[in-house]
């Protein structure tokens, strides 16, 4: 499935595309990825390394969307991480609206009841196919991607902080690791 994201309308320039410092820019006006086919999930991890180059952010700019809110389906989807609006940064948690602080730094981790270690609220929603980087409905949002890794479990803190030291270190994940064959973390 990791094959299946596709980079939407990216010019590969200096507005749009590969940066130096090996990341995705989607600048913010058309650019974004697209996985039409990962299944829907119960549960889920997600950690990514992404920038946010803008300081003036526009209402509903969003950056990550697991489910269908971009193609219709009333909007079933278990997560939309990092959306902007009114000043404040809103996490959806299947189908549970919540405000916590924008996460500052480069790397952000969520899973249904924690936000970068601030409490959230998992709701009674439930997911559908697809996930969304970068655009919410017809909203697009700049931002520099140089990795994400999606689970469809909850992994444990000790396994978030691993993996956080290895994006930051960009090195290369072994997906072979336990931490990713346990049933229960």
């Amino acid at each position: 499935m990791a094959n299946a994201l596709e980079v939407k309308n990216v010019a590969y320039n200096s507005e749009s595309g590969y940066t130096d410092d090996n990341g995705l820019l989607l600048d913010g006006v058309e650019d974004h990825a697209v996985n039409t086919v990962i299944p829907a999930v119960t549960d889920f991890t997600v950690i990514a390394k992404r920038e946010f180059p803008e300081s003036a952010l526009v209402n509903n700019q969003t950056f990550l969307i697991k489910g269908d809110a971009i193609n219709g389906n009333n909007n079933i989807n278990s997560l939309l991480m990092e959306c902007y609006y009114g000043a404040q940064n809103y996490i959806i948690s299947f189908s549970h609206q919540q405000i916590v602080p924008l996460e500052e730094s480069k790397i952000s981790w969520i899973t249904p009841t924690s936000y970068n270690g601030n409490a959230l609220t998992k709701g009674s929603g439930v997911d559908s196919v697809g996930l969304t980087i970068g655009r919410y409905r017809d909203l697009y949002r700049k931002a520099v991607l140089y990795k994400a890794m999606f689970y469809t479990k909850t992994i444990d803190q000790l396994s978030i902080n691993m993996l956080k030291n290895l994006f930051e270190r960009d090195e290369l994940i072994d997906v072979t690791n336990p931490i990713f064959k346990k049933e229960e973390l």
